[in-house]
């Protein structure tokens, strides 16, 4: 027998608990070097976070406005954590809405004087189908858009990109086919615009979509916006400007000096905004014209074509909102460097727009890209609780100028009155009535249009109606049981449906 040392039992209790120590550290180090593959900022993996992957995929699906649909699974990205010995999957999932739109017109024309006669009769003038969402992989969310259809007299591609949001340094990142971003009105989707048409100076020298990159974002706390675009060509479309350039570079920039959102007392706000669009037009053609307002009448200003060098559009936008009260103006100049003897064309043109909710709504207002976004009324209108949706009075005034330097596009000015009634977020019913003069250009005269027409957004031939609850659909087999349109929606072999644009117009001149 050793003799027994008073002093070793502190000590040995001493160098366990160092012998546990390291164990802990060397546990918690062999955990973080398993886990060196996640993305910086990541937490830590755990159990949860590198289970097996699932042997079934995900699918859900539920009707709010539109059908949509989320499809959930694990990937197993390769090799195993050195801890729990398990392999490393990451979450991957795809979601997003399905819809569409259809759009009819129909006009009658009765023409007093002028050089041209306008023709009645109606036609298809759009039907789309789109797919937009998110899709989470790996790194960060991005957002998509696929949007095709029939423009007539075309088959056109509107959508087609991608869009990484909160980039380091630049906001966000889309690549792809989209929108020109500039001007308040042009940018706006068609459903955001306080008559059935953009003004004419709008219709005249907004570009139709392009093929290129995009950064920017919100700043300041979302008080302010910037874009810069970098676009080349893309497909032609029977558009007001068709001009045809191989390099544009866009900014647009926009800030909120006066924002307010109270809840009961409406919205109050002060926009303002500076866009530009410089073309490099060597070697191609320009051209600019517009019609009265009317997607059934013919271009009654044109420029015609125009051997340029290059081209710059210069806008300016201000939005004022004063709860049920909003006003908005734009003012846009256009200059053409010509491509024989130097010298330079300058088209102009503007617009004011007034617009009160007689039910109290007030213009909702997107404050990551400086956009207004569609209404939707206090009160959906319903036979059953009385609701009579949202009531908007709109007039307007705009000028377009397409005359200089020998080129005689005409001047045209419109003053127009309109009754706007959401009956839901996604159908509208819109009535205008309009009186535009034209000197010069190709078609001079006056004349006088009543238009009106139904919008109605989403999938299928009730949308906007909502009878049964479906905000719990998660299968294509609850879609079936479920009540309201979103199941009778299915027995309806129609892909789409969302845009129906029925137009009556007579037109006089005097």
């Amino acid at each position: 027998m050793f003799p027994t040392d008073p002093r070793r039992g502190p000590l040995v209790r001493k160098r366990a608990r160092n012998r546990l120590l390291a164990l802990a550290g060397l546990a918690f180090t062999l955990n973080a070097f398993a886990d060196e593959s996640a993305p910086a900022g990541a937490p830590p993996a755990t159990n949860a976070s590198v289970a097996v992957a699932p042997k079934t995929n995900n699918w859900q699906f539920h009707w709010q406005e539109g059908l949509y649909y989320q499809f959930l699974t694990h990937i197993d990205v390769g090799g195993t954590n050195r801890v729990f010995k398990e392999k490393v999957t990451k979450e991957v999932k795809f979601s997003g809405k399905l819809g569409g739109l259809l759009q009819l017109d129909a006009a009658g024309f009765f023409r007093q004087s002028g050089s041209t006669d306008y023709e009645d009769g109606w036609e298809v003038r759009r039907v789309r189908m789109y797919a937009k969402g998110d899709w989470e992989l790996f790194l960060r969310p991005v957002n998509y858009k696929v949007q095709i259809g029939y423009d007539n007299p075309d088959l056109v591609l509107y959508d087609a990109y991608v869009w990484w949001q909160d980039v380091r340094w630049v906001n966000t990142f889309k690549f792809g086919y989209f929108k020109v971003p500039i001007t308040l009105s042009g940018y706006a989707s068609s459903s955001e615009t306080l008559m059935m048409e953009t003004a004419s100076p709008i219709g005249a020298f907004y570009p139709t979509e392009r093929t290129g990159l995009q950064i920017g974002g919100p700043e300041f706390q979302k008080r302010a916006t910037w874009t810069l675009a970098l676009l080349s060509v893309g497909q032609s479309q029977d558009s007001g400007n068709a001009s045809r350039s191989e390099l544009q570079v866009v900014t647009r920039l926009t800030g909120l000096p006066w924002y307010s959102d109270e809840e009961g007392h409406g919205r109050h706000l002060l926009h303002l905004g500076l866009s530009g669009d410089y073309s490099f037009s060597s070697g191609s053609n320009v051209r600019f014209r517009s019609r009265p307002e009317s997607h059934l009448a013919p271009y009654v200003v044109d420029t015609g074509d125009i051997n340029a060098r290059n081209t710059f559009i210069f806008g300016g936008e201000a939005a004022w909102v004063q709860g049920a009260f909003s006003l908005q103006a734009e003012l846009l100049s256009t200059h053409v460097v010509l491509a024989e003897g130097g010298g330079q064309a300058a088209f102009r043109g503007g617009y004011l727009t007034g617009s009160w909710f007689l039910t109290g709504e007030s213009r909702p207002y997107n404050r990551d890209v400086g956009l207004f976004l569609p209404v939707r009324p206090n009160h959906n209108f319903s036979f059953k609780t009385g609701g009579i949706g949202a009531l908007e009075l709109v007039a307007q005034a705009s000028y377009v100028d397409l005359t200089s330097e020998g080129i005689d596009g005409g001047e045209m000015g419109i003053l127009g009155a309109g009754l706007n009634w959401y009956w839901t977020p996604v159908v509208r019913w819109q009535f205008n009535s309009l009186f535009s003069r034209v000197h010069g250009g190709p078609t001079p005269g006056d004349a006088f249009i009543l238009q009106a027409d139904r919008v109605a957004g989403g999938w299928g031939p009730f949308a906007g109606w909502k009878t049964g609850d479906t905000s719990r659909i998660k299968s294509l087999s609850d879609i079936r049981g479920a009540e309201g349109s979103a199941a009778r929606l299915l027995v309806f072999p129609v892909p789409f449906v969302g845009f129906v644009h029925f137009v009556t117009q007579q037109n006089r001149c005097g």
